[in-house]
């Protein structure tokens, strides 16, 4: 009796961690660079979007990206192809 109270406590106790980490574990997101054929595939990936203001919000990220792109800078366009990336989840 004593052994199996022990390993039930320890399962709950093994499923409780593993639900916490779950919780606090941040989605995966593609590694992006400021590149054309990233653009490419993340314009893709939005043309196959059904949810209509997800779709909207991650193009126009998108066009804020591809602006900082052609302006060389590279960090503000990290940003904004990040935050499409946000929207597209």
């Amino acid at each position: 009796m004593f052994k199996s109270t022990c390993a039930f406590a320890s399962l709950a106790l093994l499923f409780s961690f593993q639900a916490s980490q779950a919780q606090t574990t941040p989605p995966m997101t593609m590694p992006m660079t400021c590149t054309d054929d990233d653009m490419a595939k993340l314009q893709t990936a939005m043309e196959g979007m059904s949810d209509a203001p997800k779709k909207d919000m991650a193009m126009k990220e998108m066009n804020m990206a591809k602006d900082k792109m052609s302006q060389k800078n590279n960090d503000g366009c990290m940003m904004h192809m990040q935050n499409v990336q946000k929207a597209m989840q």
